[in-house]
């Protein structure tokens, strides 16, 4: 698989495109890069990384025409990658905030943004980005933010780590195309089952809020085949939420 090295870029993400554009580039094709200075994060969020001192890349994933409704199971896939990665490194208290932050325990240690070029109704390509906080040590103003160095007590190898990474997201999305698609609102299976029992908060009553009812307690069951979270807002009523209609509180802001 191909790999490029960046002293810095706005995007990996961005720069990957660009060079999508520009020439053919094998499945697999990885771009990182020391620093970025556009970086973004889910909800149009910027991301900002310290130089030399954390992991910012981007991977491209072709396929060939992967059902463009199950666009969670790239979500899923992704995440239980990453997951698989930083248990074996032994980073406490690892689990996944939906949709596909990374946390260890109650801090974010890693954010994903998965962009999908779309045609017929399949996706064609996946373009995965990941920042993940490795060895920066102090996160000004983001009092929920941390790295693995800070968690574990100890620096990484960030070469290492990004060639741990890079084979862990080839096995998990190199698989998705050849399990099964059931229809919603059935489960997807194994990866499903493993996707939702790392699930941040799930079973635990948390804080929310929404755009139509403000702040309220409830309790996260789980995700649907469509990627939206179902949280328990009342005796037996269970609401799906899709992405950017709820939102989380936990920790500082919480309080």
């Amino acid at each position: 698989m191909q790999r490029i090295k960046l002293p810095a870029t706005d995007s990996t993400n961005a720069y990957l495109k660009r060079l999508l554009r520009e020439r053919e580039l094998p499945d697999g094709t990885l771009v990182s890069a020391g620093v970025q200075t556009r970086g973004r994060g889910q909800r149009g969020s910027g991301w900002k990384s310290e130089e030399g001192k954390n992991l910012t890349f981007s991977i491209l994933k072709r396929f060939s025409g992967f059902p463009a409704r199950e666009h969670f199971r790239l979500n899923m896939a992704v995440s239980l990658a990453i997951v698989s990665v930083l248990d074996a490194l032994e980073i406490p208290e690892i689990s996944v905030k939906w949709p596909n932050d990374i946390l260890s325990g109650p801090y974010k240690v890693c954010g994903i943004l998965i962009e999908n070029a779309l045609q017929s109704g399949g996706i064609t390509h996946s373009i995965v980005g990941i920042g993940l906080n490795v060895n920066q040590r102090a996160f000004p103003g983001l009092p929920a933010a941390a790295s693995l160095a800070v968690r574990a007590g100890r620096n990484l190898d960030r070469d290492q780590l990004l060639d741990r990474l890079q084979e862990a997201l080839w096995k998990e999305l190199s698989g998705l195309e050849s399990q099964p698609s059931p229809e919603p609102p059935l489960r997807y299976g194994s990866l499903h089952d493993r996707y939702e029992a790392r699930l941040f908060r799930k079973g635990a009553e948390s804080k929310f809020s929404t755009a139509d009812r403000g702040l309220f307690a409830g309790v996260i069951q789980g995700v649907d085949a469509e990627g939206r979270l179902l949280v328990a807002t009342g005796e037996r009523q269970v609401r799906a939420f899709g992405f950017k209609e709820i939102r989380l509180h936990y920790g500082p802001e919480a309080r």
